[in-house]
């Protein structure tokens, strides 16, 4: 029985001068037939085997069969390794309003996503992910950096393989193999724990349910807060007025307030988008009582279509809880506050009425296990490793900014 990485599957794209590998029976005879030509590897003692396939042309799709498996849909061009950080990982969807006119659909673009894991006992030999084409349905769940990296290239009339690795927030030393961090002794001290059986597993336990309670004491807190502070009726003229993007004044750690009353004129129709820009760490919006979007970290966009007949003529209520753990909470400056109608845009910016919620003690952020030398490199990397490929694009620097040692 031959088992082959899940890399190889339907939809994939090979180069041109290619590797196949996998593992079956030891010292047994393996036949592999592609585009009209026929290879033979035999299985080492382990059971693994490799075989390099050659081709003259770009194009597809083809057959691939590695003993009793057959794989479809397999086109010869050009694949390409994109790593690094969350800037590569960034999804199209999050880009449709700036970029929108520029994002199409190319089955000649094929992306194969490795599932973000860690590892701390050693390489694996396999990953979980699939091979996506970018398709109407796929597009928005697209990388965007390499999706317009590929859109680039010649991928009209090459297939452009992608085989994305990327993961938010990690160091390039987490990306490393074990032999390398080796030689950085603090790096190797710092990794040391982590290959003990259980313990990042418990780590990450305790982790969860240290911030699970402070963010459990902090809704009790808001409680009666919620029922109220959100509701259109609310009068909050009692509140400090304060620019949106303002964040002096005696703020403290907990949950901070934000209500606005806009007034909209009979030629403000629908669909009707709201952007509030991003906001630190949690963030929950609603419109005339109506919660419409949450988001429950910093980084993602506060964005969403306002269910149709929400908003009406006349005055609107937009209330805004935001929660600040590790970080006090505020609005990012350099982001879209706006209401957006097929009329125009309406500002979110200006004058809002701020008030402090419930107050909390500060919290430590969470461990971050992606940030340990060689995780993510045993967990999504090394299973990769070996596939042909023409280049690499990597996008990563910012979690190494000031760093010493690498």
């Amino acid at each position: 029985m031959i088992k082959l990485p899940t890399i190889f599957s339907d939809g994939m794209v090979i180069g041109k001068e290619a590797r196949v590998w996998g593992w079956a029976e030891p010292l047994t005879r393996i036949i592999i037939k592609f585009a009209g030509k026929k290879y033979e590897a035999a299985a080492a003692a382990d059971g693994r085997f490799q075989v390099t396939i050659a081709s003259t042309e770009y194009g597809g799709p083809y057959e691939l069969t590695v003993g009793d498996k057959i794989i479809k849909d397999v086109y010869i061009g050009k694949v390409w390794l994109c790593g690094g950080q969350s800037n590569m990982a960034q999804p199209l969807s999050r880009t449709r309003p700036l970029l929108d006119e520029h994002i199409k659909e190319n089955a000649n673009i094929r992306a194969f996503h490795v599932e973000n894991g860690i590892c701390f006992d050693g390489p694996k030999t396999d990953v979980k992910g699939s091979w996506q084409a970018a398709t109407v349905e796929k597009l928005d769940s697209m990388y965007a950096v390499p999706y317009f990296f590929a859109q680039a290239l010649d991928s009209h009339k090459t297939p452009i393989g992608l085989i994305n690795i990327a993961s938010g927030g990690t160091p390039i030393e987490a990306w490393l193999p074990e032999e390398i961090i080796n030689t950085y002794p603090d790096l190797r001290m710092s990794l040391e724990p982590f290959k003990q059986q259980g313990f990042a597993e418990n780590l990450e336990k305790n982790e969860a349910a240290r911030l699970h309670n402070w963010h459990q004491i902090m809704q009790a807190k808001d409680k009666g807060l919620l029922e109220g502070w959100h509701h259109p009726d609310y009068d909050h003229s009692h509140w400090d007025e304060k620019m949106l993007l303002d964040n002096s004044g005696p703020i403290e750690y907990g949950s901070v307030w934000y209500r606005k009353n806009i007034v909209l004129s009979e030629d403000i129709i629908g669909p009707i988008s709201l952007s509030m820009g991003c906001a630190v760490e949690n963030v929950q919006v609603y419109v005339n009582g109506e919660l419409v979007v949450t988001v429950a970290y910093k980084y993602p966009p506060c964005r969403c279509v306002i269910p149709e007949g929400l908003l009406k003529t006349g005055c609107n209520t937009i209330a805004i809880r935001v929660v600040g753990a590790s970080e006090k909470a505020y609005f990012v400056p350099g982001k879209r506050y706006e209401l957006t109608h097929k009329n125009g845009k309406i500002s979110l910016l200006g004058p809002w009425r701020r008030r402090q919620g419930s107050s909390m003690p500060f919290i430590e952020p969470a461990e971050w296990l992606y940030r340990i030398p060689t995780g993510v490199y045993n967990y999504m990397l090394a299973p990769v490793l070996g596939y042909g490929i023409d280049g690499v694009t990597w996008y990563q620097g910012e979690s190494n900014t000031g760093n010493p040692h690498i």
